[in-house]
């Protein structure tokens, strides 16, 4: 339905152009006319602009205008002209059927008596949306349009066909022809991009006409729409985005509120679909603003109701709340009851999660009374709940189990199971507050088990707390321990989940600023060029001035666009870098310490079992644990004071055989517990010219690799030999090896790192290091390796003199 008013309105383009100030240009532009069509032009554009500008009335006093002076000449070409516009008014204004029926007619009886292909087609729209709108009759429509479509004469203006394919496009998604309709979209498009580029004269003006003044943008903006919707349905979302954004920078500036409400309805319906609810909610929210200077209540009351409902689920309960009592003031001015309930429900789950059950008790009563007084059993056993929750809150068990039973009687009759696992929840509770441990476990397997079958995550983790605390109170320490373990557990998958979320909607956010910003920079570069065009084309003397300096221009606009090309390049990778980066610090740095921060738990819970042998175990887990955390913050430290520039590097002489003998010591202990052997083959003294610090850095990393991935009982041999005035060093092992894909991948950033072959974790970071210290020490970096056949890293340095 906003598809085909907006496609009414195609004519009534947003005049960029054509500013609030053209209004008076039209009206001097006006007096001086010929008589006849050029008037009614002229006419009918001065009442699109008071359109733009949100005034009907005058619009209506424009075409009354126009009307009169047809009907004076009885020219069929004016009144037929005149009778679009009266039609287009009657559609958009009055929603008056058989108005609308009359004035499609009259139109298309106008344009027959004339030579005029635009007012035929333009006709042909008005009388096919009639059918379409009003007759239900897509089939009937579109034959109706199809042979304009089709029409290959030269006298039609751009603006006009694409219009015509537009609304062809839409009438084929309404006799199951989409993929054909998407053919005509794509013609309509590029029909209005000619537009842009070149607006031509009426063949009976001999000048631009007053309503093709804005170069196609509105029609352009809708097809936009259109594609974007095209899109988002056949799995190309990304695709969808870049089309609906178009369209939000093309409308945006242009006056054309209503249209840009739209877009921007139409953008936050996106964000919602693709889980970026905070983005959707602002750009509802700067719908609302456009919407309410419109005065178009409902649609400002619908926006605030998607608000409510996302704010609700975003748990922010305070502004949620604020829209839910907003919309319901809307619903009660227009008593609509059924609105009012609800909203009401909103309403009453905002006060329990905010924690105000008295407000929420006596609110589910009210609008429990309401929905029972509609017949809306639904929604009254929903109110029932909503009761049992507040009553149980406010310390009133016994009705707080009579309500929610009587929820969930009526959940289980009508085959609601996954709905029926709040009332399962809250059960639980109650019997948690009563101190009866076997009804909690009855209650909270059951809607555990109801969480399982519909992947609903938060609920599984919730119930298996109130069965680790059921179980704790019946003094079954061992289950009470095995669900405190798989509450602990999920819950930390929840928190990693949730930081990743926040990571992509903050990369969201970026991306959809940056192009606003990007976009709003190019938007002033352009009118700062016009401008300055306008000034140089007023000296006629200045002529061969100002086309050396477009040529100037048009040069350093070539060499800052190929200079932007390269550094969004850098900056794509850099965004890419970042990711994987935070990706690493979310999991590798937060996992140990989660691991740290339950050990509290366990101890207590060891120590009142008096279990010394998992205490030494556990002790064992915590030193492994600070070790890997010391090991990672090492290597992130170092990598980050490498990307600034500020690492201390003092490259010297220095005798590797010492270093490796240092590094040989500190890791002998693990390769004695997978009974693994290090050969040292350095034979005499080698010296080499780099920083002692770094060289450290390189032989812990790769000999922590290697004893990581070696097998029990494996071998590790590590030795050097001259060759010119380079050193060159190899650390080799019979591991577990690896594939050619991981070969290629080997010094990249990656957010998930292989485990050893005991399970040991890393951070992915350690083989970057080396090979930026390598690099930073004048040397270089490569790696050999077979699957079951082992791996080797041989590093050139250069020699000391």
């Amino acid at each position: 339905m906003k598809y085909l008013i907006i496609s009414l309105l195609a004519l009534f383009s947003s005049l960029s152009l054509l500013a609030q100030s053209s209004i008076p240009e039209l009206e001097e532009k006006y007096k001086t006319a010929k008589p006849g069509f050029d008037q009614v032009d002229y006419l009918l554009g001065i009442a699109q602009l008071h359109y733009f500008q949100g005034n009907p009335e005058g619009m209506k006093q424009k075409i009354e205008e126009a009307k009169r002076i047809s009907t004076d000449l009885n020219d069929p070409l004016c009144l037929g002209y005149t009778s679009y516009f009266e039609y287009t008014y009657a559609i958009m204004f009055e929603g008056n059927p058989e108005a609308v029926e009359r004035l499609s007619s009259e139109a298309e009886s106008y344009a027959a008596k004339t030579d005029d292909p635009n007012l035929k087609a333009l006709a042909a729209i008005a009388r096919s949306q009639y059918i379409h709108l009003y007759k239900d009759d897509a089939k009937t429509a579109l034959e109706l349009l199809l042979p304009f479509g089709n029409n290959a004469d030269k006298r039609f203006t751009s603006n006009t066909l694409g219009q015509v394919h537009q609304s062809i496009s839409f009438l084929m998604k309404g006799v199951g022809k989409p993929d054909e309709g998407f053919d005509h979209l794509e013609k309509s498009l590029e029909l209005l991009k000619t537009v842009e580029a070149q607006t031509e004269k009426h063949h009976l003006l001999n000048r631009v006409s007053a309503l093709d003044a804005d170069k196609g943008l509105n029609n352009k903006v809708e097809t936009y729409a259109q594609l974007s919707t095209h899109y988002i349905k056949t799995e190309q979302k990304e695709k969808g985005k870049e089309y609906l954004l178009m369209a939000y920078d093309l409308i945006k500036d242009s006056g054309y509120l209503d249209s840009y409400a739209f877009i921007g309805r139409k953008l936050g319906e996106y964000y919602e679909l693709t889980g970026s609810p905070e983005i959707a909610i602002s750009y509802f929210e700067e719908s609302i603003t456009l919407l309410d200077s419109l005065g178009m209540e409902k649609d400002v009351n619908y926006l605030n109701y998607l608000i409510t409902r996302l704010s609700f689920n975003l748990e922010d309960f305070e502004g949620a709340l604020k829209s839910a009592l907003k919309t319901g003031d809307f619903y009660k001015e227009i008593k609509d009851t059924m609105g009012i309930v609800a909203l009401g429900e909103f309403e009453v789950r905002c006060y329990n999660n905010l924690k105000r059950y008295e407000e929420g008790l006596s609110g589910a009563q009210k609008y429990g009374a309401l929905a029972k007084q509609l017949g809306s059993v639904h929604f009254y056993n929903w109110f029932l709940l909503h009761e049992g929750e507040a009553e149980f809150r406010l310390g009133n068990y016994e009705p707080a189990l009579k309500k929610v039973r009587t929820f969930l009687r009526y959940m289980n009759a009508n085959k609601m199971e996954e709905e029926s696992r709040v009332g399962y929840g809250i059960l639980s509770d109650v019997f948690l507050q009563l101190n009866e441990p076997d009804s909690v476990l009855f209650y909270s397997n059951i809607g555990k088990d109801i969480c399982g079958k519909y992947s609903r995550e938060k609920g599984i983790i919730a119930f298996n707390n109130k069965i680790y605390r059921a179980h704790e109170e019946k003094g079954d320490y061992k289950e009470a321990l095995a669900y405190l373990k798989l509450y602990s557990d999920k819950q930390d998958s929840l928190k990693n989940a949730e930081t990743q979320r926040i990571l992509r909607k903050e990369q969201v956010r970026q991306d959809v600023e940056g192009f606003k910003e990007e976009t709003a920079e190019a938007t002033l570069a352009a009118q700062l060029l016009k401008e300055r065009n306008r000034l140089y084309l007023g000296i006629a003397i200045a002529l061969l001035l100002i086309l050396a300096l477009v040529s100037y221009l048009f040069n350093q606009l070539r060499k800052t666009k190929q200079a932007l090309e390269e550094k969004n390049k850098d900056l794509d990778e850099l965004n890419k870098t970042k990711d994987r980066f935070f990706s690493i610090i979310a999991h590798d740095i937060r996992s140990p310490i989660i691991s740290l921060e339950k050990v509290g738990d366990l101890v207590s819970y060891y120590l009142k079992k008096n279990d010394m042998d998992k205490l030494k175990n556990l002790s064992t887990e915590i030193s492994g644990t600070a070790g890997r955390l010391n090991s990672l913050l090492d290597n992130l430290l170092n990598w980050a004071l490498i990307q600034q520039g500020v690492l201390p590097n003092r490259p010297g002489k220095l005798k590797l055989n010492d270093v490796v003998d240092e590094t040989l010591a500190m890791f002998k202990v693990n390769a004695q517990i997978k009974e693994q052997t290090i050969e040292n083959h350095l034979e005499g003294d080698v010296y080499i010219h780099a920083d002692e610090k770094a060289i450290q850095t390189i032989l812990r990393n790769l000999l922590s690799n290697a004893i990581k991935f070696t097998d029990v009982g494996g071998s590790i041999k590590i030795g050097a030999s001259q060759e010119g005035g380079q050193i060159k060093l190899y650390l080799k092992d019979d591991g577990v090896g690896m594939e050619q894909d991981k070969l290629d991948k080997i010094f990249k950033l990656n957010p998930k790192s292989e485990k050893g072959t005991q399970g040991e974790r890393g951070t992915g970071l350690g083989l970057i290091l080396c090979k930026e210290l390598i690099e930073l020490n004048q040397g270089e970096i490569n790696v050999q390796s077979k699957i079951n056949e082992g791996t080797e890293f041989k590093i050139t340095l250069p020699k000391a003199a």
